[in-house]
């Protein structure tokens, strides 16, 4: 039986996960004509994101947060207030973004701070955007799992072309004969 509410098929605008960002390119484009004219890239707020997060890391908090709560009010969640970069986000119990706190069987959960709070906006809404957004994202957060690559390995006919010897061409990630520094360390949240 197939669902007439899902859009499946090759390309952009096509979601198994009734993902809907771009469901009105799909059905109507520009001027009616579906599949056609501007597609949305590169949001304003993945650019503000980018800035907000260069801002937390020189300590410039209060103006991250201006960035960060154009994004989480418009989308219902309370604007940050306390500008210190640890402060948890406002919420109580019902903060968002929450992040894991401690490991093994009494792990919990606790509030983020303001450089969860712009990640969690960045996820959102970069989501079905870019090619591995997350990926690069989490890379540069330092929020891989533990021992994910951190590169797509050299294809062998290209160091073989360089003159590379067999036993200098290396895969990604851990284990023997990868090369060195390519996977992850534990990440940010403990995995």
């Amino acid at each position: 039986m197939r669902c007439t509410d899902q859009f499946t098929g090759n390309g952009w605008g096509w979601s198994n996960y009734d993902f809907n960002r771009f469901h009105s390119w799909v059905n109507k484009g520009d001027a009616g004509t579906p599949r056609n004219g501007p597609l949305l890239f590169f949001p304003k707020t993945v650019v503000d994101m980018l800035q907000a997060e260069g801002l937390i890391r020189k300590g410039n908090i209060s103006a991250a947060a201006a960035l960060i709560n154009v994004s989480r009010t418009k989308n219902g969640l309370p604007a940050i207030t306390d500008f210190t970069a640890n402060a948890p986000v406002p919420g109580g119990a019902n903060c968002v973004p929450k992040k894991p706190f401690g490991n093994g069987a009494g792990a919990t959960v606790t509030c983020g701070d303001i450089m969860e709070a712009m990640k969690w906006e960045a996820r959102l809404e970069n989501a079905f955007i870019q090619f591995g957004n997350w990926y690069f994202n989490g890379r540069g957060w330092g929020d891989l799992a533990e021992n994910m690559p951190l590169f797509w390995a050299v294809p062998y006919q290209e160091l073989q072309a360089r003159g590379y010897a067999a036993n200098e061409i290396y895969g990604a990630g851990p284990g023997a004969g990868n090369a060195p520094n390519s996977a992850a360390a534990k990440g940010t949240y403990g995995w």
